[in-house]
């Protein structure tokens, strides 16, 4: 069981207190639990979803008032186009699925991904702005160059080379 773990804005927008959420345990799953916070791009909710493990990160907008169920519901989505565009199939989202099949939302506690977190929503919200908005932009494009970006954190690898080493065992 994996856990989504929500910034006071995404706790909010979804109508949970923060205190009635419970802490995330360790997770077996292989790309670890996600952290996921709310911006504003073109007057639009998007919420950023970003692996603790990998930094892979991904945007969802809000189409209605966000629930618990919806989030994760959003999440699987966004996960698995993502690992899509990254050319990932069969057997690799099969795993994906088992992985995250079960979740829990809690508090996001690690300030260090807090911060790589606001990080990857400030380079959303630029990318999307320089490419003319949401309506006009390339949403998937924007998503696989942010993670095509070396990190610091990641030892100058780019998520997606992490998430590669993480997913080869998977796919053999």
């Amino acid at each position: 069981m994996a856990s989504l773990k929500l910034t006071r804005a995404v706790a909010t927008r979804s109508k949970l207190k923060r205190e009635s959420l419970m802490p995330a345990e360790s997770t077996g799953a292989i790309l670890g639990n996600w952290y996921v916070t709310l911006t504003k791009v073109d007057d639009v909710n998007v919420f950023v979803y970003m692996s603790e493990r990998t930094l892979i990160s991904f945007v969802m907008t809000e189409g209605e008032r966000i629930t618990p169920g919806k989030l994760f519901t959003s999440f699987i989505r966004g996960l698995l186009l993502v690992l899509e565009m990254a050319g990932y199939s069969g057997a690799v989202l099969d795993r994906i699925l088992h992985d995250y099949s079960t979740g829990t939302v809690s508090p996001a506690n690690d300030p260090s991904l807090l911060g790589s977190l606001t990080n990857i929503a400030l380079d959303y919200a630029a990318f999307i702005e320089h490419d003319g908005g949401l309506s006009r932009c390339s949403i998937s494009e924007i998503v696989m160059h942010i993670n095509s970006l070396p990190s610091k954190r990641l030892g100058f690898k780019s998520p997606l080379e992490v998430t590669a080493a993480l997913l080869q065992s998977v796919a053999t």
